[in-house]
């Protein structure tokens, strides 16, 4: 969840620590499951990628805009990565995410043989430029043998969205610790949403995974109207994130989006079949009830695009509708829920499809990483501030198909 207000002073400049998974930085000991023990040299953020060659048009809550999407560069880190025996999806994190691995009481572990989650420290900076960084200040954060340093004016963009957000991007030290060995929970497991909100994930370019239930008395789809050009904005505590669809990793495929904190991968829209699961009539037809893994979970069982992927079950991306006619700034800036949408939901709550009408701008899809439902449904604030029922409220949880591990550094948490 995202309370879009004007935040402090942002820090500019990170020291990193892996927290519980050994050196973050430029050397190895005994014991130290961090990286490599070489030199190491000097290199920016977007020395970790690259553009792959695709451009895509994005305009989902943002203003028509492109982002091109990036491949990593993951040559310096793979060693290191390999001495720990991690491989798989894995190794397709960049090298701004410092992996490690930790015991089941979060103390590192040298070996898989002893560990319980694999780690993954980020800094939390998008690999491509932004409106949302600041024009002065820098970063400065250790990345396996590569010291990460640059200047912040570099990375910023104009881009114009609907609906500025008053913060800006800072750098900031968040741990993940994802369990190695995901296993079903037995029943329905920590709810995804919640008051706190926070990071729920980590995407392949280090940027974490947000809910989808917006901040105040916005809904996800107005908030959306401050998405940059990539789909990405900060909190009010300037953490980088994404609700929706990560443009520069994943548009309308079947690509390895990222891990949640469960330890099951999450991909794009598509199946290795090149099926689309995600779809609201899918999740329709599956019917309610915590059988629908695809409404309660936002995944499935099966066979994953990632042949590295052994696990049973992995998330997608899955397709949600709402009005976006969010037209009148709140407090603080960002816009706010217009009454004259409050009945234009399924009352019921059971699948929170948009009615046809009472839209005084334009229904829209939306492709959520963790979130569903609609309008409303995405906002966790007291009923005196909410137009839709409770149920509906209650129905849009999504909970994690696992146990989540901790994390650490982690916004809202």
């Amino acid at each position: 969840m995202d309370r879009l207000r004007p935040s402090a002073a942002a820090a500019l400049v990170l020291v990193a620590a892996a927290c519980g998974s050994g050196s973050a930085g430029g050397t190895s000991g005994s014991g130290d499951s961090g990286s490599e023990a070489s030199p190491g040299s000097t290199r920016t953020l977007t020395a970790f990628s690259s553009p792959d060659g695709t451009t895509v048009n994005t305009g989902f809550g943002t203003k028509p805009g492109t982002c091109a999407q990036q491949k990593s560069d993951t040559s310096s880190c793979q060693a290191a990565r390999a001495a720990l025996g991690l491989s798989g999806n894995w190794l397709a994190f960049s090298c701004n995410v410092v992996e490690g691995l930790a015991t089941s009481s979060q103390a590192a572990a040298a070996s898989l043989a002893s560990a319980t989650y694999v780690t993954l420290t980020m800094a939390d900076l998008p690999d491509y430029t932004s409106n949302y960084y600041p024009t002065t200040g820098s970063y400065d954060f250790p990345a396996y043998s590569d010291t990460v340093t640059g200047t912040f004016d570099s990375l910023y963009s104009a881009f114009s969205t609907d609906f500025p957000d008053p913060n800006s991007i800072a750098a900031h030290t968040i741990t993940l610790y994802a369990p190695l060995a995901p296993q079903a929970a037995a029943s329905e497991s920590q709810s995804m949403g919640g008051p706190n909100g926070g990071v729920e994930g980590m995407t392949l370019n280090g940027v974490g995974i947000f809910d989808s239930a917006a901040g105040g008395t916005d809904n996800i789809f107005a908030e959306a109207g401050s998405f940059d050009q990539c789909g990405g904005h900060p909190d009010n505590t300037s953490t980088y994130h994404y609700h929706a669809e990560p443009y520069s990793i994943s548009y309308d495929d079947d690509r390895l989006i990222g891990v949640m904190r469960d330890g099951f991968f999450i991909y794009g829209r598509q199946d290795s079949d090149g099926s689309t699961p995600g779809t609201l009539a899918a999740q329709q037809a599956a019917g309610a009830g915590s059988s629908n893994l695809l409404y309660v979970y936002g995944g499935h069982t099966g066979t994953a695009p990632s042949s590295s992927d052994a696990n049973p079950f992995h998330y997608h991306l899955t397709e949600w509708k709402g009005c976006f006619d969010e037209t009148t700034p709140g407090a603080g800036g960002p816009p706010t829920k217009m009454d004259d949408d409050g009945a234009s939901y399924d009352p019921s709550g059971t699948f929170n499809t948009p009615a046809t009408s009472t839209c005084n701008g334009s229904w829209v899809d939306a492709w959520f990483l963790t979130g569903h439902g609609n309008g409303g449904v995405f906002m966790q604030v007291p009923d005196a501030l909410d137009d839709e029922a409770p149920a509906q409220a209650t129905a849009a949880n999504r909970y994690f198909y696992g146990t989540p591990g901790p994390c650490t550094g982690c916004s809202g948490m």
